[in-house]
């Protein structure tokens, strides 16, 4: 209740002071603050603040229902939906589990077994939500440290900090890795008329995962070192592969075929995952009770914090951000504004929810990048990933948090490796922003 109460107390006070910004962009302001520290305090859901800043703007005017409710069928949403869909039916079949567990039985090498485990998180989180890629993963780390003997404490913390932050890491490789990226490019296509392509978040995105994922690995080896080079042989046997998972294979290796080549057919990424989701239902590999087990929340978040958005933009209060940002940015070195820009989104992220924090800092941000002479498309992913390397504390992703939750890691443990991964992973995001995104 007390941050109930915090929240309109601080948007009355922001109503009422004197800035140079139409009123209706007063108004979306004192909503905006409204919903940034109910987001950031978490006092409501989620989902639920978003609705609430979603039914004001329409209630006071700002924009009309029609406008409103097109944001929560935005092609992104509509995408991120088939995203879920696809993971869905493949835990459903438990191929998940199966190709990490394949995954751990190729090495005896405690180091190379925790690189390969790290790879293959970052791979599913790729596909399938961060949290759910830990939750799958960490039971089978905790397997796999076991064969090393109760006293291999310091492979236990590499192995859980390895996942929690492969999970982090590997999300932000496609569009439906992690919803962040979602926001940013639904954000690019309504205030900036950018479109960005399955394949092209891919191909500027996966590089920085590629890099990423191995300097994690040389850095948690560096800090916890484990206590043995070799551990014994996992074997873990598999029953042969059944019809409905080689049926699901197909399709999923279709969809992502669909995604890779949109530009030669011309079929847009959102199509091309419901056209998989059809598929996933006619073939029985997906079932109505399934509707009900994916992250709807989230969807809903996606539509209230593109409604913000729209707000933001429409009553003139992103480029009023963009005035005020760009005075303190301008005049520096194209490779600092974007360090700056990594490190005050990766800060944003630490305080609120990834998603959150999207919906938030992308609508201001964009309108930067012509008084910055950058492209929007760059500004924009730059802060949509920048808010995904959070590994300092348990609160920061839910990754984090079942990581510390296994009991084999303290927070002071996590923070030490954190802010070295953090650190290089802002300077990583920053040169291939500044030299290979173009």
């Amino acid at each position: 209740m007390l941050s109930i109460i915090t929240a309109l107390v601080l948007s009355v006070i922001i109503y009422f002071m004197p800035l140079p910004i139409p009123f209706q962009a007063h108004i979306v302001l004192s909503l905006l603050i409204f919903a940034a520290v109910l987001w950031v305090t978490e006092a409501l859901p989620l989902y639920l603040t978003a609705i609430i800043a979603t039914l004001l703007i329409v209630v006071l005017g700002i924009l009309p229902v029609k406008s409103a409710a097109a944001k929560f069928a935005d092609p992104v949403i509509v995408l991120f939906f088939a995203g879920f869909m696809i993971a869905r039916a493949m835990q459903k079949h438990g191929l998940d589990k199966r190709f990490a567990w394949s995954i751990a039985s190729k090495t005896t090498s405690s180091w190379i077994m925790l690189l390969l485990v790290m790879i293959a998180t970052a791979f599913m989180s790729m596909w399938i939500s961060n949290t759910a890629t830990t939750a799958i993963m960490i039971p089978i780390g905790l397997a796999i440290v076991l064969k090393a003997g109760r006293r291999a404490s310091n492979f236990s913390k590499a192995m859980v900090l390895g996942i929690a932050f492969s999970a982090n890491i590997g999300g932000m490789g496609t569009i439906i890795g992690s919803p962040p990226n979602a926001i940013t490019v639904a954000n690019l296509g309504s205030m900036a008329g950018v479109s960005v392509s399955f394949l092209g978040w891919l191909v500027k995105a996966v590089p920085v995962v590629i890099v990423l994922i191995p300097l994690t690995w040389l850095v948690l080896l560096w800090m916890y070192r484990p206590e043995k080079k070799h551990i014994q042989h996992i074997e873990h046997k598999f029953n042969p592969m059944k019809t409905d998972q080689k049926l699901f294979l197909g399709i999923f290796a279709l969809t992502v075929f669909l995604w890779f080549t949109t530009e030669l057919h011309g079929i847009s990424s959102s199509v091309v995952g419901m056209i998989g989701v059809v598929l996933l239902f006619l073939s029985g590999l997906l079932s109505t009770e399934d509707l009900g087990k994916i992250k709807w929340d989230i969807l809903i978040l996606f539509g209230g914090g593109l409604v913000l958005g729209s707000a933001m933009f429409e009553t003139g209060l992103s480029a009023y951000f963009a005035d005020v940002l760009a005075g303190f940015l301008m005049g520096n070195p194209n490779i600092l504004i974007i360090f700056i820009l990594v490190v005050f989104s990766i800060a944003m992220g630490a305080l609120a929810s990834n998603t959150a924090t999207a919906a938030i800092i992308i609508p201001v941000i964009l309108p930067l990048a012509g008084s910055l002479n950058l492209s929007p498309e760059t500004i924009a992913m730059v802060c949509g990933l920048a808010v995904s390397l959070d590994f300092l504390l348990p609160v920061g992703t839910p990754p984090n948090a079942i990581a510390y939750s296994t009991g084999k890691i303290r927070v002071w443990e996590m923070f030490r490796a954190g802010i070295i991964i953090t650190v290089i992973s802002a300077l990583v995001l920053t040169l291939f922003a500044s030299f290979l995104w173009v």
